[in-house]
């Protein structure tokens, strides 16, 4: 029997073996939000995009931007792989509609996610209600009817949320700039009465909707003052 065959099978599956036990220098490394400051407040805002544009959330009745979206939070521990803020949106608008944001105790959750081959900070949204069967509720209205009802319920692994570390200028401490770019959001649609109303889809869930924006996050301490935030 020649035994060179068998040498050479053994020599493929040790390389095979060697090849699984070196870590791909193309993979992805995991990440975690990080403060200086046990309990550090976490403080955000809408911040304008290129040409002067709000975040818009796009849903089958239309398109919703808000003057002003403040978030909220805390970090309990130095390091974390998610911040849960609460939101606050005012002079909100879909067409002619003035919009109220009812966010009936739901939150959103920031995942840190992966440095990504290039560097690029990478991560992911859920939306978290308290209480099971609640939803962030868009109540458009003209004239004081309600012309159309937008809820998003709970859900998980919206993407993709790009991080950034940052220093504005004169300033010490770094923050995070926030690109959201979300889509596949879930939805059910409620029609209003009158003329403009939209269309409603009973209990049909719609998986089309969108947020597209640009935020900041800042950590304070109790007096006011920033406290480094970032992400690695």
């Amino acid at each position: 029997m020649n035994p060179k065959p068998l040498l050479l099978c053994l020599s493929v599956v040790a390389l095979g073996i060697t090849a699984l036990a070196v870590p791909s220098a193309a993979s992805a490394e995991a990440t975690m939000f990080h403060n200086e400051l046990k309990g550090t407040i976490i403080e955000g805002e809408q911040l304008k995009r290129a040409g002067g544009l709000l975040d818009e959330k796009k849903f089958n009745a239309g398109t919703i931007t808000c003057e002003s979206i403040t978030f909220s939070g805390t970090m309990a521990t130095e390091t974390t792989e998610t911040l849960t803020l609460s939101a606050q949106s005012k002079k909100c608008s879909m067409g002619a509609n003035t919009v109220e944001v009812l966010t009936n105790k739901c939150n959103y959750v920031f995942h840190s996610g992966e440095k990504d081959v290039k560097g690029n900070l990478e991560g992911n949204l859920d939306i978290e209600c308290q209480n099971a069967g609640e939803s962030i509720d868009y109540v458009a209205k003209m004239g004081g009817v309600t012309k159309c009802t937008i809820h998003v319920p709970a859900q998980q692994g919206l993407t993709s949320v790009t991080y950034t570390n940052e220093a504005a200028e004169g300033e010490e401490q770094r923050h995070l700039h926030v690109d959201v770019n979300v889509t596949g959001i879930n939805y059910k649609q409620t029609a209003g009465t009158g003329t403009g109303a939209c269309t409603g889809f009973g209990e049909e869930v719609k998986k089309d909707g969108s947020w597209t924006g640009t935020e900041l996050f800042r950590g304070i301490d109790g007096k006011g003052g920033h406290i480094a935030l970032w992400v690695e």
